[in-house]
């Protein structure tokens, strides 16, 4: 036979085979669709009402969806086409979503997808890790549906030289590659972590909350807010439905810094949450506060190693607070704001009905007098009062201050009192 008849047999042989290849894998996706419907039709979740077998799924969601093909929801696309129908149904499986980065291209498509099928709820968004460009252009491209978005920039262990304060500052791009969304309607809080080294640009975050009109709560780490005085704002915003902002400490910054509240004015603010500055410089903050003239109702300090004076230079600015809250409160602070709190009932915070405070420090029996004091003074209007510690703290209190203590939580409308570790079950008694 001659070479040219071979090669035609060979030719004719690898058809042959490509068309067996074809035909086998035709075979295979049929036998799995079939499998697949035998199961659907054997599995008792093909059976049950869709409301019923949506909320089992949904129960099967740990806090975040996973985008992991082993996590929960995508897992539950591969078991039959009557889990994967259920699944791909429920908007409320694919609406929260946590991740880190970096990731493959790949994942953005992946991310897209899982966008669209959380439609039409909100999404709530928790990235850990740089923000790449191809990321963020998914994320904002689907601004309009964005709830909740919480960004962690740097996500890994920090060494101790995190502690100096000379340190490099990274900026990351919020935006990417995209222009900045114009408009995100639906977002009503916005969350970034990180430290001081690691950063989204100030005036890409005052862009932000610029295009954020339905802004309820905003909670940014000290390192967000570091650097932000070279980068001068043309105008202050004013956000109307911002509610709640929570400024807290970030102990790899050695000295908690406020700037971030030259930029807007947040007329009704019902709850404020930041750090003492350990500068003894309140200006940021009172100016915010006279700017924003806000209705407050909640205070919560965090950190107290300062003088007295310097969280003292605030109050006059929120005298209509009826929550006071603090932690980490440390016993030369604790010492002075009880004894103010017993000496000046009708002048400094006049309308607290609640008081929490968290010590990683056991309180000695003068201090613990100086709390019942303080507690009898504001009988009338106190009704709840919360005392914790750190769990490796031991709770000494003098039996006659738990005697007092019992006394205004046993009297008409007497008092909530709590003393113990945190994660205890008050149910409205008193605990030592």
């Amino acid at each position: 036979m001659s070479v040219q008849a071979l090669q035609v047999q060979i030719d004719k042989a690898s058809a042959d085979i490509e068309r067996q290849k074809e035909l086998l894998k035709k075979l295979e996706r049929n036998k799995s669709l079939l499998q697949r419907q035998l199961n659907g039709l054997r599995d008792p979740i093909a059976r049950l009402p869709l409301e019923i077998s949506s909320e089992i799924f949904v129960q099967s969601l740990d806090l975040y969806g996973s985008p992991r093909p082993e996590g929960i929801p995508r897992l539950l696309l591969q078991v039959c086409n009557t889990w994967s129908d259920i699944a791909l149904s429920i908007p409320s499986l694919w609406d929260t979503l946590i991740f880190t980065l970096p990731r493959s291209e790949d994942f953005q498509k992946l991310l897209s997808r899982w966008f669209e099928r959380a439609a039409p709820h909100l999404l709530q968004v928790h990235t850990r890790g740089p923000l790449d460009s191809g990321v963020a252009n998914v994320l904002w491209a689907h601004a309009s549906q964005l709830g909740h978005l919480e960004l962690f920039p740097v996500w890994e262990d920090s060494d101790d030289s995190d502690d100096d304060e000379d340190v490099d500052v990274e900026f990351h791009q919020l935006f990417g590659d995209t222009p900045p969304p114009d408009s995100l309607p639906f977002l009503h809080k916005f969350t970034v972590l990180g430290h001081g080294s690691s950063m989204f640009s100030p005036l890409e975050i005052r862009k932000l909350l610029s295009s954020s009109p339905n802004l309820t709560e905003l909670c940014l780490t000290d390192g967000q807010m570091m650097h932000v005085a070279p980068h001068k704002a043309t105008e202050t915003l004013c956000l109307p439905a911002l509610r709640r902002i929570w400024l807290s400490r970030d102990s790899l910054i050695s000295a908690p810094d406020h700037a971030i509240l030259r930029f807007f004015s947040a007329p009704n603010l019902e709850a404020l949450g930041f750090s003492i500055p350990w500068t003894q410089n309140n200006a940021d903050i009172i100016s915010f506060l006279q700017r924003s003239s806000p209705p407050l109702q909640t205070l919560a300090i965090d950190g107290s190693e300062e003088d007295f004076r310097v969280f003292n230079d605030i109050v006059p600015f929120v005298s209509t607070i009826s929550r006071l809250e603090f932690e980490w409160l440390e016993i030369p602070f604790a010492t002075d704001l009880f004894e103010t709190l017993a000496q000046h009932p009708t002048t400094f915070f006049p309308n607290i009905d609640t008081l929490k405070v968290h010590s990683l420090q056991t309180f000695p029996p003068p201090l613990w007098r100086s709390l019942v004091r303080a507690a009898l003074a504001r009988r009338s209007q106190l009704r709840s009062m919360r005392v914790t510690f750190a769990s490796t703290v031991h709770v000494p209190v003098p039996p006659d201050v738990l005697g007092s203590f019992r006394t205004l939580s046993e009297t008409d409308n007497g008092m909530d009192i709590f003393i113990g570790k945190p994660g205890v079950d008050e149910k409205n008694m008193l605990f030592s």
